[in-house]
């Protein structure tokens, strides 16, 4: 038997007709292609509403139908996008509205804040941070880990309530890192990029 995954990257809409089954190498198959309505650094889909997330160097982020094309709206940030994810369902796309740094003290330079778009009604709710929003990783609904930008940063864990949002809890996370979260394990996951050595670490305990 065969499975059918769709993937949709920069634009081009394509099918990967893997078989576990068999020895026979995964194929690629383009269904579609159509021009991207801006330009893009990340890029992020929800399989449940069929839609890209574009989001550019800093000012915006722009929800696509991945069937035609269609620029369906642009979220614009208040101070700079700097990373953006999805829950496992496809339901919730959280984006990081980052502020600024005082590198060296692990402070705002600027108030961070926390864009969350809900799939099949189409709107974002944006609320500040309750600390620098550099890195961030959806968990569900109403949780998402943030991960802050400079040396021994903190990666927490927050709840976006309806009006505001709550820091649940802290960790270090060494060096500047990139964060990833398992749901599985309900584990996290960061590597860091200090100067002068490079490691991943998990973090085991529940953070839910």
């Amino acid at each position: 038997s065969s499975a059918l995954l769709c993937v949709c990257v920069w634009g081009i809409l394509i099918a990967v007709d893997a078989c576990p089954a068999t020895a026979q190498p995964a194929t690629l198959h383009l269904l579609n292609q159509f021009a991207a309505p801006g330009g893009g650094v990340q890029l992020v889909y929800s399989p449940v509403g069929q839609e890209l997330f574009l989001r550019n160097a800093a000012s915006a982020v722009r929800v696509i139908n991945a069937n035609n094309g269609a620029q369906i709206g642009v979220q614009l940030a208040n101070a700079s996008f700097s990373d953006e994810s999805m829950t496992n369902d496809g339901q919730y796309v959280y984006v990081a509205d980052y502020g600024g740094t005082n590198i060296g003290y692990g402070t705002p330079s600027s108030p961070s804040y926390v864009d969350r778009y809900t799939v099949g009604t189409n709107t974002w709710q944006v609320l500040p941070a309750p600390s620098i929003a550099y890195r961030i990783n959806a968990i569900d609904s109403t949780h998402f880990l943030l991960d802050q930008e400079d040396q021994w940063v903190n990666i927490t864990l927050n709840t976006f309530g309806p009006s505001t949002i709550t820091q649940t809890a802290s960790a270090g996370g060494d060096y500047e890192s990139n964060i990833a979260y398992d749901p599985t394990t309900q584990r996290v996951l960061f590597g860091n990029s200090g100067e002068s050595s490079q490691e991943i670490f998990a973090d085991r305990k529940s953070v839910v």
